[in-house]
Order: C-alpha cells, then structure tokens, then sequence
C-alpha cells in the first residue's frame, strides 16, 4: 500500500488540499502484521474515511479513501462491505487488476467497487452477510434489516421491545454476532422504546 505522506497518494491529497495525516504506532506492529500476512482495514467516522493499514519492508502504510460517514465494515472471502451515510457498498476481490491500475506498486490485493445499495441515511453501525444476503444493523430505525432492490431496506429483526419501527434512534442499537450463520447476539445502548431514549 501507499504510506499517506509520499507517492500519488500524497499528490493526490495536496491537489485536493486535505490536512495531513500522522499517526503513531508500536515500534513491533508493522512487523506483526508482516508476521501475520495481514492488512488491517477499518473505518474513521467523522473523518469519513475507509483506512487500510499494512507493512511493507519494514515499514507502516496507510491507504486512505473517502466515504461520507464511513462506518460499517465487514470482510467476507469474495471482498467487503462498507455502510456509509446513506448507502451500503459492496467491493469485489480483483488481485488480478493489480498489474492494470498500479503496476508500479506492491499491493496484495485490489478491492474494486461493485454495487452500492441506496439505504437513506439510517446509521449504519454494522454489516455482515447472513447466507447471501447483505445484512445491516439499522441504528436509525432500530432494527436488522437487508438491502433491497425495491425498497431503502427490509426489516429481519428487532428487539422486543422495539414495538414501532420509527427513524427515531430508540435504543441505539448498534452491533451484532452472529453464531452458526444465525444472528446470535445484539448490542445496543439501552432497552428503552421512544425516541433517542438511551
């Protein structure tokens, strides 16, 4: 990947006038992940970026790209799920594009945009995939719910004291695991019924 302050990223970000970005690290995490044959994707937002963090020769790099309010992510053997403001996007694995747009670079994967699901903008706090569905955790509407093709989303579960689903933020229900390929557990910050009352 391309470390943030050097190369076309930072050609990139001095045209589009960005702040920079610095960070701090333990002095054994770029070697951990070189260890580990990883890269560490996650999210940022209120700077509304989807980060990419690896190790090359030693070295930490960061690969930043901007999404308006960035905040599920999800990664899944064909690619990633990201929720955003008001979408969901869906990013395909195309290692095989490498050579095509950086040919110059040392990247072990190419993660290509494939769909985006129009949702309104209903909080996104958590992706996952349940069977072959692209599945959510609605903060907004208190719910999981599913993309849709027709509809913003499909309701799939809610907790039980949730007895409307309203765009009300009721109990900021925010994250979820999944068991056996079955929703299992969900997270939110209260049991409460009524608007943002947690």
């Amino acid at each position: 990947m391309t470390e943030a302050n050097n190369g076309p990223q930072a050609e990139e970000k001095a045209e589009s006038k960005e702040p920079a970005v610095t960070f701090v690290h333990s002095s054994n995490f770029p070697e951990i992940l070189d260890r580990l044959g990883m890269t560490l994707a996650l999210t940022t937002y209120q700077a509304g970026k989807l980060c990419f963090l690896s190790s090359y020769q030693g070295r930490l790099r960061l690969l930043m790209r901007t999404y308006n309010r960035a905040m599920g992510l999800f990664a899944h053997p064909g690619g990633l799920l990201l929720g955003t403001n008001n979408q969901v996007w869906s990013f395909v694995k195309a290692p095989h594009l490498l050579p095509l747009y950086y040919p110059d670079q040392k990247y072990d994967n190419l993660f290509m945009p494939q769909t985006a699901y129009v949702t309104g903008a209903v909080a996104i706090h958590d992706l996952f995939l349940l069977e072959k569905d692209i599945c959510f955790v609605n903060t907004l509407f208190s719910c999981v719910a599913r993309v849709s093709n027709r509809h913003s989303f499909v309701p799939l579960w809610q907790p039980p004291f949730i007895t409307r689903l309203m765009p009300e933020d009721r109990c900021h229900l925010h994250g979820i695991a999944l068991q056996n390929g079955r929703l299992r557990y969900a997270v939110a910050l209260g049991s409460t019924n009524h608007a943002a009352g947690w």
